[in-house]
């Protein structure tokens, strides 16, 4: 990943996960990662895989 995207994810990456995903319920999250990962799936990009975990 370019420095700068990963720099910009740590900045910021904290902010937007409090703005909004703090407020959902647990169920709220988890329907949420089912829903984005199906609409990733069938993007007509084609699946998008995360970044690498270590």
């Amino acid at each position: 990943m370019p420095e700068l995207l990963e720099r910009a994810l740590a900045a910021h990456g904290p902010q937007v996960t409090a703005d909004l995903v703090e407020p959902l319920t647990l169920v709220e999250r988890l329907v949420l990662h089912e829903l984005v990962t199906k609409l990733l799936a069938h993007s007509a990009r084609g699946p998008v895989q995360g970044p690498a975990r270590s």
